[in-house]
């Protein structure tokens, strides 16, 4: 083999531990339930799942939703078959994009404060989220931590359920 190859091979396989090497840092998102960018949630009485739905990027006000909504169905009416593409994604439900919902099958962590965890607040996760350029990924590790009654805090590991 030449020299230029072996030293792009060498190049690539580098690239490629630097890649997958990266450590993924959790993510740990405060709220409470109560908020205005939940839209929803159930827990199960013996707390064993968790299914979250949170709205994105200022379609906490049904406003904006109602105008998102009206502009779907102005896009629906142009196409022939009815479809609508929005950046280059089709969107089939128009909820899915100004919501995102998270869900845990395990069982949640008590923990006694939060003071342990550098996390951010729902606001700041609801923000950064883009939808649809990023649909329904979450990249890294994701926990969501709210308070309980007792002044405790249930720390859940959450998944996105992907939606169309």
């Amino acid at each position: 083999m030449s020299k230029l190859l072996i030293k792009i091979l060498i190049l690539f396989f580098f690239s490629l531990t630097l890649l997958y090497g990266q450590e993924r840092k959790p993510l740990y998102v405060c709220l409470d339930l109560k908020d205005k960018l939940v839209e929803n949630y159930k827990i199960n009485k013996d707390s064993s799942a968790l299914s979250l739905k949170l709205y994105i990027n200022g379609y906490e006000l049904k406003e904006n939703r109602n105008n998102f909504i009206r502009l779907f169905k102005h896009l629906q009416k142009k196409n022939e078959l009815g479809m609508v593409f929005i950046n280059g994604v089709r969107i089939i439900n128009p909820s899915s994009v100004f919501t995102l919902t998270l869900y845990s099958l395990n069982k949640p962590e008590k923990i006694l404060n939060r003071n342990d965890t550098n996390y951010v607040t729902v606001e700041e996760f609801c923000r950064n989220l883009s939808k649809p350029s990023n649909p329904t990924r979450l990249t890294n590790p994701t926990y969501i931590i709210h308070k309980l009654k007792d002044s405790t805090f249930l720390k859940w590991e959450v998944s996105t359920i992907p939606e169309e």
